[in-house]
């Protein structure tokens, strides 16, 4: 974020741009490698615990769907949205982040955990569409404002005239 910062500071969009880039590649590298880690040794791991064998299989099938959730959407939802944070627009991407929350985890919850009888299975349901939802949600809120640099372009009108 500051490295970000400072190149639109300097009004170098286009570096800041090629930085932005740089930095979710290195996300993303680093997420899949760590991911595909978890996602070989997970076995190996539960077994460590004393669980039923059912419980293992449950908890396997968990962490490896969320390997598989996060590699595709962490980067995208975190990564690029610290980046705008760096062009200025705090307020967009936590409005962003607040209204996927609320919409998507509490009222998911609420509804899952108190209108529904529901076991781990569930839970891990009530888990990924609540969480996998915003992050696909500001993954593309995201990319939509990186690719059209207009909170970018503001931000350095903004610091200009400061």
């Amino acid at each position: 974020t500051p490295v970000i910062g400072r190149c639109l500071g300097a009004g170098r969009r286009d570096e800041a741009k090629r930085c932005t880039l740089q930095l979710m590649k290195i996300a993303c590298t680093g997420l899949l490698l760590t991911n595909a880690l978890l996602f070989v040794l997970i076995p190996y791991l539960t077994s460590w615990f004393s669980l039923s064998q059912e419980a293992a299989e449950i908890a396997v099938f968990v962490q490896r769907s969320f390997n598989v959730v996060s590699v595709v959407f962490w980067a995208g939802s975190f990564t690029l949205p610290n980046a705008l944070r760096a062009g200025g627009d705090a307020k967009f991407t936590m409005t962003v982040s607040m209204i996927s929350m609320w919409l998507f985890r509490v009222l998911a919850c609420y509804v899952f955990v108190l209108h529904m009888s529901i076991n781990l299975l569930g839970m891990f349901i009530d888990t990924i569409i609540p969480m996998d939802t915003p992050m696909l949600l500001k993954s593309v809120i995201a990319a939509v404002s990186f690719v059209g640099i207009a909170l970018i372009v503001k931000a350095i009108i903004r610091r200009n005239k400061v």
